[in-house]
């Protein structure tokens, strides 16, 4: 079996010059999807959005995008953890999208699903991280 890193490529690569679809391969879709590759199990539910302004709805009505994650993860296969390690998912703030779902690279690096293909970051404000590693 490949090596995390390897794995990580091929996720992002797989979507690096795709148009990101609402609700299905959007931030938080596709973080889950990474983290599915390791428990065998999605546990955020599909989101019933198709566009921003749906998902920007649905996200203010539950107060945050990391209130929606919450939500989901009661009980899951992922343990809140304080620092990320490479391959942990989580939420960040950006001055721009707000709060992102993303996945979480080496030197504190940030990857997350933007309208096309991916943006790699260093985070400014990390809000939650979720580790599917014991």
């Amino acid at each position: 079996m490949s090596d995390i890193g390897e794995l990580l490529q091929d996720h992002i690569d797989a979507v690096s010059s795709k148009d990101a679809q609402w609700g299905v391969d959007d931030c938080s879709p596709w973080a889950d999807e990474w983290q599915a590759m390791f428990t065998g199990e999605r546990v955020i539910p599909e989101p019933d959005w198709h566009s921003w302004e749906e998902a920007e709805a649905k996200i203010s009505a539950a107060g945050s995008l990391c209130a929606l994650w919450e939500e989901a993860l009661i009980g899951e296969l992922l343990w809140e953890t304080g620092a990320p390690e490479f391959g942990d998912v989580g939420i960040i703030n950006t001055r721009i999208a707000g709060q992102v779902s993303g996945i979480f690279l080496d030197h504190g690096r940030f990857v997350w699903r933007v309208r096309r293909g991916v943006s790699m970051l260093m985070p400014r404000e990390i809000v939650k991280v979720w580790t599917f590693q014991k």
